[in-house]
């Protein structure tokens, strides 16, 4: 049987479009546009059928022209075309999800988009995990579904952290507050698209990757956080065949993100480097590989001179337009978040053109 897909003609809808046909099947799939440039000129059609019903459009003509989802390795132009020029009209569909709680990182980075991989790292206690949970609760509260796998923090303690900064960023009130209401505030919880791994320590890649492939056929999870490289892959290899190893993992899940269509955030431990010096795009532990597969690389950063409770988050690798800089957040421990001081203010400098060029092997 053929199966014909009409979803809203804009981003979110195309992609949309893709992952229903991926689950169904691309041969049975047959995709229907109506901004189509063959339809009536560079997209002046109906947005959906619902507008094209309310136009009074030759609803047979718009399905008759419906095409075949590309296979996913093999396209042409053509098949590029409508993508294309729908990008150019909605450049802002393009950018990605802003962050309510830190613009200094939507500043920076245009948005949180399908489809990348971001590496994040930070000196050990620098606080990695809390600024994580805090953002990935950002994205999921705004309906984005949401694959946590920490490694190294039990899940208990983990939605402990993440339910106690749901509660105060919505409430203003201390993390202590929570136990006298939680009832309520767990209920709100469980609403969100949140789901953990029970991973614990070193595990092999094939079962990370099946739960990551199941979470993503079947609660369509579009945000997957991986808490730690180190530790999901420690004891498995030895000498040199660790570095191997860990880039391996990092190839993996740099594929799994593009035919996914889900945005896979990394933590990676960086090398020991001398205290008080800022880390740099090459202290990250491993080969560069990491860093090159990566489409953005974040850390987390204590800038000697700065109060204990101040931190800079820096974008050291930007793929979509090159953006680097830095913005201050400073941590509330009555509240356990952290606060972008700069509010979108964060200081901005161009990435050296040799970082934003993809690697050969991702584009042959």
């Amino acid at each position: 049987e053929t199966v014909y897909l009409w979803l809203d003609d804009d981003v979110p809808g195309q992609n949309s479009a893709q992952k229903f046909a991926r689950k169904l099947g691309l041969r049975r799939c047959l995709n229907v546009k109506t901004r189509q440039a063959n339809f009536q000129g560079a997209g002046s059609g109906p947005k959906d059928a619902n507008d094209a019903l309310k136009a009074g459009v030759n609803l047979l003509k718009i399905v008759q022209s419906a095409r075949r989802i590309p296979h996913e390795e093999v396209i042409t132009f053509r098949d590029l075309r409508d993508d294309v020029l729908r990008e150019l009209e909605n450049p802002r569909q393009v950018e990605g999800r802003a962050s309510d709680c830190f613009p200094g990182l939507t500043q920076l980075l245009k948005g949180h988009r399908p489809g990348e991989l971001t590496l994040f790292s930070g000196r050990t206690g620098i606080g990695k995990t809390t600024f994580l949970t805090q953002l990935s609760l950002d994205y999921a509260a705004q309906g984005v579904p949401t694959l946590w796998g920490s490694f190294e923090i039990n899940n208990v303690r983990l939605a402990k952290s993440m339910i106690t900064q749901y509660f105060t960023s919505r409430t203003q009130r201390p993390a202590t507050e929570l136990v006298t209401c939680f009832p309520e505030w767990a209920e709100q919880f469980e609403a969100l698209p949140i789901y953990f791994l029970k991973f614990s320590g070193s595990v092999p890649m094939d079962r990370v990757l099946d739960a990551m492939d199941y979470s993503s056929y079947v609660h369509d999870v579009s945000h997957v956080l991986l808490d730690n490289l180190q530790f999901m892959t420690s004891g498995q290899a030895r000498g040199p065949d660790k570095f191997e190893l860990m880039d391996t993992a990092i190839q993996r899940l740099r594929e799994f993100s593009t035919h996914a269509g889900a945005h896979v955030t990394l933590v990676v431990h960086p090398r020991k480097e001398a205290q008080g010096e800022a880390l740099s795009i090459s202290s990250f532990y491993g080969s560069a590989k990491a860093t090159q597969e990566a489409d953005n690389v974040v850390v987390l950063q204590h800038a000697e001179g700065d109060p204990p409770d101040i931190r800079r988050v820096e974008v050291l690798k930007n793929r979509f337009d090159g953006r680097l800089g830095n913005f201050s957040v400073v941590y509330d421990n009555s509240r356990k978040l952290y606060i972008d001081t700069t509010r979108g203010g964060a200081q901005v400098r161009k990435q050296p053109e040799e970082l934003n060029k993809p690697l050969v092997d991702l584009v042959s």
